[in-house]
């Protein structure tokens, strides 16, 4: 599973999982692409309630300190805890990946946030978390990205 959703919300990934057929004991990896709460938040509950293992880089762990902050006070967050079992990577690691099963690599990829990454497979297929604030693009990128808006 790439990125996690909201704290407290469940309920409803177990619905949506119910329609295709999915149960969440199925989901064996978790990576989160950086640590903003609509990519994070659930992550430790569905950890818990599945067994899956959090696959991170080390660069990105110091950064679950300010999903907490984010959560602090509201009652429905479980904070990340990276466990002996969690494959922490110091950097992207197509070995460790490819142990697990999964052919591809994690890339860094800063720019929405410092703790950005995506993961490529090694079928094309990239799974990114939000891209660069448009506002933040030079202009000419703006421009030519801007012409079809």
């Amino acid at each position: 599973m790439v990125d996690t959703g909201w704290a407290g919300s469940l309920p409803a990934l177990k619905s949506q999982l119910k329609r295709y057929d999915i149960d969440l004991a199925q989901i064996r990896f978790i990576m989160i692409t950086h640590h903003h709460p609509d990519h994070a938040g659930l992550t430790q509950e569905i950890k818990r309630a599945s067994n899956a293992r959090l696959i991170i880089l080390e660069k990105q762990i110091p950064f679950l300190e300010d999903l907490k902050a984010f959560y602090a006070g509201k009652g429905n967050y479980e904070p990340i805890r990276v466990e002996a079992n969690d494959l922490v990577l110091k950097s992207s690691n197509r070995a460790d990946l490819n142990r697990i099963g999964i052919r591809g690599e994690i890339v860094e990829t800063p720019g929405h946030s410092d703790d950005s990454v995506s993961l490529v497979l090694d079928s094309g297929m990239a799974f990114t978390g939000d891209l660069h604030p448009p506002d933040l693009v030079q202009d000419e990128a703006r421009e030519i990205t801007c012409q079809s808006c």
